[in-house]
């Protein structure tokens, strides 16, 4: 039988910080892929997690059970990359370029195989759009990021980032409406 996250926090607790792995191992490609996709940057991402990480077992002890882990794991991510982001200076989310071998892999349903002339026009598509993202401002980047990359519901959100459900559907109105906007114009910016 699998432990909840709450089981293997309070097993972290109670003296077994071994226990704490499963949480790494459980929540580790989410939250890189969250500081990946705000920063498009692949070390820069590794380097954010493996601080989030820290941050959160050295204050494992102050976490609210009331909270779902994988919401206070976003939250603090959310906040190793505004801090890694601040420390560099950056007006913005670093680059709005991203190298191919930094690219996110694009996933494919099994059994499907699209004609390659769709294949490629996905991934320009998909590639632009990562590029638009990361121009947009924080506070509308990671609740879409979250919401259509992550799936998470609109309530686990709003709890990750600290505000209510209605200023995420605001956010995430004003995100797909701006990239809306972007992406239609087409062409580089």
């Amino acid at each position: 039988m699998e432990l909840s996250d709450s089981d293997i926090v309070a097993r972290v607790l109670r003296g077994d910080p071994q226990a704490f792995r499963t949480l790494v191992e459980r929540h580790q490609d989410r939250l890189f892929d969250l500081a990946f996709r705000m920063t498009g940057h692949r070390q820069e991402a590794e380097d954010i997690v493996q601080t989030a990480f820290l941050k959160m077992y050295s204050k494992l002890g102050k976490y609210d059970t009331g909270w779902k882990f994988s919401n206070w794991a976003y939250s603090v991510t959310l906040n190793a990359t505004r801090d890694a982001c601040r420390r560099k200076s950056l007006l913005r989310f670093l680059s709005l370029d991203v190298s191919p071998d930094e690219e996110a892999p694009v996933r494919e349903t099994e059994g499907s195989s699209p004609a390659p002339d769709r294949e490629l026009e996905a991934r320009e598509t998909l590639a632009e759009l990562r590029r638009r993202l990361r121009g947009l401002p924080e506070d509308l980047s990671a609740p879409f990021i979250l919401r259509h990359f992550h799936h998470a519901e609109i309530e686990d959100i709003a709890q990750a980032l600290g505000v209510s459900k209605n200023v995420v559907s605001v956010r995430l109105f004003r995100a797909r409406e701006r990239l809306w906007r972007e992406l239609g114009k087409g062409g580089a910016r």
